[in-house]
């Protein structure tokens, strides 16, 4: 008899740690989702700003990679000599 009374006890410290780290594990879960939130708004922002930027940005590369081709060009060519 005893030992059925140890044996509900033990169940019912079981089961009260179960809530605890049930309680535990909700608070985590909500920062996780505040966080990756953030996260996932400061991802949209980048990609927004680099859709913007991204189109002048490859107009300004390419004109200077072409001001540079064509410095190389007209120092390289021989009917300047």
């Amino acid at each position: 008899m005893e030992q059925d009374q140890d044996i509900v006890i033990k169940i019912a410290r079981i089961e009260e740690d179960i809530q605890t780290i049930n309680a535990k594990l909700d608070s985590i879960l909500a920062i996780l989702n505040t966080d990756c939130k953030k996260m996932s708004d400061h991802i949209d922002f980048i990609e927004q700003v680099y859709e913007n930027v991204k189109h002048p940005l490859n107009y300004v590369m390419n004109s200077v990679s072409n001001l540079i081709s064509d410095s190389r060009r007209i120092q390289d060519d021989p009917e300047d000599s």
